[in-house]
């Protein structure tokens, strides 16, 4: 599925901000340990731009990551993206709602995601117990 325009993936940065935050280090000092400057650190963190492969690999040295852990979020990211977007279509979310909703943060669109997928479950099992119970009455009044 296509991204739709204007669309902000937020997915490395904000992993780079929890990482950041779980290990207890400031904006400035990973940023001065990962031998970038701060305000760049923070548009990575925000979104507004994306890592070189050099500057992730130190981001990730300094965290204790491995360049590996984010491409391997990107590409999870990226397929529940790509499902949640094809759910949002299915259930007939209009095009600027489902950019808002895709917008959001990796944890919200997971939250999201199962909350939907969960509710579609259960919808369809009660669908299938009302169906069968009206079935049943009609077949005991002929």
């Amino acid at each position: 599925m296509a991204q739709r325009p204007g669309v902000q993936r937020q997915r490395i940065g904000p992993a780079i901000r929890r990482m950041r935050r779980m290990k207890g280090l400031t904006l400035d000092g990973l940023a001065s340990q990962a031998g970038i400057s701060a305000s760049h650190l923070s548009r990575l963190e925000r979104g507004q731009t994306l890592p070189s492969f050099q500057v992730l690999s130190d981001i990730a040295h300094v965290l204790g990551a491995d360049v590996d852990d984010f491409v391997r979020l990107e590409a999870e990211v990226t397929t529940l993206d790509a499902e949640f977007q094809d759910m949002l279509d299915a259930r007939g979310f209009p095009e600027d709602l489902q950019v808002e909703l895709l917008s959001t943060s990796i944890e919200l669109r997971q939250a999201l995601f199962a909350l939907f997928r969960d509710l579609g479950a259960t919808t369809r099992r009660r669908s299938r117990i009302t169906g069968r119970s009206a079935a049943a009455a009609t077949n005991s009044t002929t």
